[in-house]
């Protein structure tokens, strides 16, 4: 009878354990699940990247929006402008004269919580939105009041 009763013990830890495992994987995603927040990880760093560069080209032509993601001998960083896992090319689209928007085949979707910096969220286009800065008037000392 006491074997008996170890086996039951040992056949009910093991069918715990097995629920266990297999909830905390249900309820994170599982493996699958953080690679893909990885990648969309390494895809956002890229934006911002990218984003860093349009706004380095705008302030180089007085706020005007590059019309390409092109280096400048001001702005020669170098960045990646095509995804590293699909090699799809991200996307710049001017919005209007100051505002510009990145896109990449996320694989997750994006909101507030999955995405940081200051840039806005296009999900169903699956882009990130950014602002240049308002235009300071700027005047010389003498003229200030």
């Amino acid at each position: 009878m006491r074997g008996e009763a170890k086996g039951w013990a040992t056949g009910a830890i093991t069918i715990l354990s097995v629920l266990a495992v297999g909830g905390g994987l249900a309820l994170s995603g599982g493996p699958m699940q953080g690679r893909k927040e990885r990648r969309d990880e390494a895809r956002q760093a890229d934006l911002q990247r990218l984003a860093n560069l349009v706004q380095c080209r705008a302030a180089e032509a007085e706020g005007a929006l590059p019309p390409d993601l092109a280096n400048s001998a001001v702005c020669p960083e170098e960045v990646r402008r095509a995804d590293p896992f699909t090699g799809e090319a991200y996307r710049y689209e001017m919005v209007d004269a100051r505002s510009f928007r990145l896109c990449a085949g996320f694989e997750l979707p994006l909101d507030r919580g999955s995405v940081w910096g200051p840039a806005e969220i296009d999900a169903e286009a699956r882009c990130l939105v950014w602002h240049l800065p308002p235009e300071v008037e700027v005047r010389p000392a003498r003229e200030r009041g």
